[in-house]
C-alpha cells in the first residue's frame, strides 16, 4: 500500500552512560530506492539521532527483501551496528475482473462481477467489487474507488445495480475487482459497461425505485439499497437535463409566419 509505514527501532547504549552516545545513523544496506525512510514528512535516504526510524512501504518494490542498518558511536569515537531484513510483500497477481452481461440499463439489468484466476501465496484471498468514474477522455481513475460494500470471501458479486454512464463517454461505467491477500497487499483489475437511462416517466421511476430498493433493504442487503438510490439520483438528473434541452429546443424552433 502506498500509504503504509513501517517503524524500525533500536534500544542504544554506551559503558559512558546516556551521554556517552555521539551519534545514531539509519541507512539502507544494497537497495534498489534511494529514499527509504520518511523524516518530517519527506522522503529521506538516511535518519539521523534518533532510535527509530520510519519505513515507507509504497517506496519498496514487491518481492524485494531490504536490509536496514543502524550504526551508533559513543563520544570516544567507537562504533557498533545492528542490521535487520524483511521482505516485502507482493499483491494477488495474474488475475482478471469481468462484469457481465456489457451493457444494460439502469434499475433494469442485474451485473455480475466476477474475480478470475488470482494467485497469491498468502491465503486466504478476499474481494471487493464496485465503480470507478470514467474521465472525459474515456480512461479510468483508479484513485477514486467506490466499492459496494466491505472484503468478502465470494469472488463473486451478483445483482448489482449500476448507474448510468455519461453520453459524452457512450455511456460507459467504470467497474473494479480488487484482491486482497491475507496480509492486505491488494491487485486490481478493472473492467467498463455501457449504462444506459431506461425512457419512462417520473411516476415510474419512482416506482421502480421505491420498489427495488425495498426489495434490498428486506433482504438485509444494505449496499443494493444504495446502488439504487444513486441510479435513481442519476436517472433522475438526467432526465431533468434531457427535459430541459427539449423544452429549449422546442422554443428556439418556434417561428411566427408572415402573414
Amino acid at each position: 500500500d502506498a500509504g503504509s509505514f513501517v517503524s524500525l527501532s533500536a534500544s542504544v547504549s554506551s559503558v559512558l552512560g546516556a551521554q556517552g552516545i555521539a551519534a545514531i545513523l539509519w541507512t539502507a544496506v544494497g537497495s534498489d530506492v534511494a529514499k527509504h525512510f520518511q523524516s518530517g514528512g519527506a522522503a529521506v535516504a538516511s535518519v539521523a539521532n534518533k532510535p527509530s526510524a520510519v519505513v515507507a512501504l509504497g517506496a519498496l518494490s514487491p518481492e524485494n527483501t531490504y536490509t536496514f542498518k543502524i550504526m551508533a558511536t559513543d563520544i570516544d569515537g567507537f562504533s557498533s551496528y545492528s542490521m535487520l531484513s524483511f521482505e516485502v510483500n507482493s499483491p494477488p497477481m495474474s488475475g482478471t475482473v469481468e462484469v457481465a452481461p456489457l451493457a444494460g440499463y439502469a434499475l433494469d439489468t442485474s451485473f455480475t462481477f466476477t474475480a478470475l484466476s488470482w494467485a497469491d501465496e498468502d491465503l486466504p484471498l478476499t474481494f471487493r467489487f464496485g465503480t470507478l468514474p470514467v474521465l472525459p477522455d474515456g480512461s479510468l481513475d483508479a484513485s477514486a474507488l467506490a466499492p459496494f460494500g466491505d472484503e468478502r470471501s465470494a469472488a463473486t458479486y451478483g445483482g448489482a445495480m449500476l448507474f448510468a454512464g455519461s453520453n459524452a463517454t457512450n455511456y460507459t461505467v467504470g467497474c473494479f475487482g480488487e484482491v486482497l491477500d491475507s496480509l492486505g497487499a491488494a491487485g486490481l483489475d478493472t473492467a467498463v459497461v455501457r449504462v444506459r437511462n431506461k425512457p419512462m416517466s417520473f411516476a415510474a421511476l419512482q416506482n421502480i425505485s421505491e420498489v427495488m430498493a425495498r426489495e434490498k433493504l428486506e433482504s438485509n442487503d444494505a449496499d443494493g439499497s444504495r446502488q439504487v438510490l444513486v441510479a435513481t439520483l442519476q436517472s433522475m438528473e438526467s432526465s431533468g437535463q434531457a427535459s430541459g434541452a427539449a423544452s429549449g429546443g422546442g422554443g428556439g424552433g418556434r417561428r411566427r409566419l408572415a402573414g
